[in-house]
């Protein structure tokens, strides 16, 4: 990479290609959570949230890595974990 990869970077990247609203709603809640030769793999929130940033903002996301890292990466969007406590186990 030219440069050493920051999340905030990236995301200051992609907020100037869309407009704020969008970002606000799609974008803000978006973690990182590697970037490694083939991927750059986020996770939102929800499974809706997940497939809207994969269909909508894939290319925005690519782009940027490559005109700011100077690399082809493909995204992979994530549902957050959710935390083990607080489990929905009803067999209990």
């Amino acid at each position: 990479m030219s440069k050493n990869f920051q999340w905030e970077d990236l995301l200051a990247e992609v907020a100037k290609r869309i407009p704020p609203q969008q970002f606000r709603a799609w974008l803000e809640s978006a973690r990182f959570v590697e970037l490694n030769d083939q991927h750059l793999v986020i996770s939102a929130p929800t499974l809706f949230s997940r497939d809207w940033v994969n269909d909508h903002y894939r290319e925005i996301f690519t782009s940027a890595v490559a005109e700011l890292y100077k690399i082809r990466v493909d995204l992979k969007v994530e549902v957050e974990s959710e935390p083990s406590s607080g489990s929905l186990d009803s067999s209990a």
